[in-house]
Parts: C-alpha cells; structure tokens; sequence
C-alpha cells in the first residue's frame, strides 16, 4: 500500500500540469467576412504552459474555396529565431513554423502571445468554416497540441459603394444609390426614384416639389418666379413680359401681344 501512494503522488502532478495548459486562449478578428470582400486576419495565440512547454507551430485552415492572397510572419517573442510560413497547393492552409537561432525548441512561453496574421478572401457562403491549430515543442507533458474550430459570421452590409440586388443596410451609407427600392432618408439617385421627391435639382418627370427646382416649368399649376413658360397660362394674374401662351387665359389682359385678351379691346 505504501508504494503504491508513492507511486501516485509522483504521477498526480505531472497528469495535473499539462504541457498547452487548458487556459491558452484565441482571440481572432475579424468578427465577420463579406464574401466576396479581402480582409486582414489575425489570430492572437495566449499561450499558457506550466511545465515549459513552448510554442513552435501553428496552421490555419481556410474553407476549400477561400483565396489567401498574402501571408505575414510574426517576429520571434522570447526564443532568438524566426518563424516562417507554407501555403499548401490547394491553398487553403497556412503552416507557420518556428526555427530557434541556436538549439531546439519554440519559441512563445507562458503567459506570453504571438499574432499569426494573413490577407484573404472568402467565396462562398456555405464555406466559411475555419480551424486554428497549434502545436508545442513536445517538453513536458501531454497535450502538445490545441486547436479552436468555428464558423465566421457574414456582416451586415456596409458597402461604401452599394452592391446589393437589395440594399440591406439600416442607414443607407451608398456614394452612389443602386437600391431597386430607395430607402435613404436624404435621396442620391441619379434619378430619383421616391414617392416622394427630395432631390435639391428636380429629376422628376412630374414635378412633385413644394417648391419648383425645375429647368422647365411642368407644374399643374405655375410657381415659377420667372417668366411663365406653361404652353397653357393658368395664372390668375399673367407675370409674362411677352406673352407666350398659345390660348391667353388671364383674368386680366395684360400682354404685349394683340388680341385675344380676356377684357381687351381686340382692336
């Protein structure tokens, strides 16, 4: 019986003190991917490893149809070395591996982290599960491996120029609006496509202002302050310097032009 404790008060501590303690952590960003869109990935290792363990390999597993465009390595944290990377044929897995300047070993300790950063682009919707793996320079204890699996969420929309069949956002940030149905509280079309018109220039084939912006007058009734253009004068009281009405329908006659005045002489 006495050996027997003996032996298992020698063993508990090393079974208790594992070589990637079960506090490293990852933290990575983005949040979310817009397909279709390059981002800048980083993946923030917080190692931890009571017994000595360090870190000396990590790979990231994109989804099958993502295209990795640019691959970054990290400096050396607490070992003299230099990390270095592979992107497999497929490419989409990148392999970052560390070489110690001197000896053998890893590199990041005990509460100590490593950013592995990378530019890419994911394709497709139904694609965006990924893995961050990470191995130990086999010191220690077992475990000497971690790995974190999750699925990227996609973002709401926030396109500075709009490429939505459907404009999806909450505020309407498009340069250029290309919504089928317009929902900005102030409209940018090119041409106005509102119930209701709120273009500082009118673009409206019918004129729907409070105030006429138009170039040429096509209001029902005329509100121009410049000379009446209307084919047809409907004003109460004619504001033209020259008459240019086909049929003059003033109350009063008061053009230039001869004949026709309502209340004129006609002679």
């Amino acid at each position: 019986m006495k050996k027997w404790l003996v032996i298992l008060l020698c063993v508990a501590p090393v079974l208790a003190w594992a070589s990637i303690g079960d506090d490293t952590a990852l933290d990575n960003s983005p949040q979310c991917v817009t397909v279709g869109d390059q981002a800048h990935f980083a993946m923030t290792i917080h190692f931890s490893s009571p017994d000595g363990e360090r870190l000396i390999f990590a790979q990231f597993w994109t989804g099958n149809f993502w295209d990795v465009t640019a691959v970054q390595d990290p400096a050396a944290v607490d070992v003299t070395g230099a990390w270095s990377h592979v992107v497999n044929p497929a490419g989409n897995v990148i392999s970052w591996s560390f070489a110690a300047q001197s000896g053998s070993g890893g590199d990041v300790g005990d509460g100590h982290s490593i950013t592995f950063t990378f530019d890419a682009t994911a394709t497709q919707v139904d694609d965006l599960d990924v893995t961050m793996y990470i191995e130990g320079d086999t010191n220690g204890a077992a475990p000497h491996t971690k790995s974190w699996s999750f699925t990227y969420p996609l973002c709401a929309d926030d396109d500075t120029t709009d490429d939505d069949a459907v404009d999806d956002d909450t505020v309407d940030d498009d340069a250029a609006d290309d919504d089928a149905a317009d929902d900005d509280g102030a409209d940018d079309d090119a041409a106005d496509d509102d119930a209701a018109d709120d273009d500082a220039s009118d673009d409206d084939i019918s004129d729907d202002d409070s105030a006429d912006d138009d170039a040429s007058d096509d209001d029902v009734s005329d509100d121009d302050t410049i000379a009446d253009d209307d084919l047809i004068d409907d004003d109460l009281a004619d504001d033209d310097s020259v008459d240019d009405d086909a049929i003059d329908d003033d109350a009063a006659g008061d053009d230039s032009g001869g004949g026709g005045d309502n209340g004129g002489c006609g002679c």
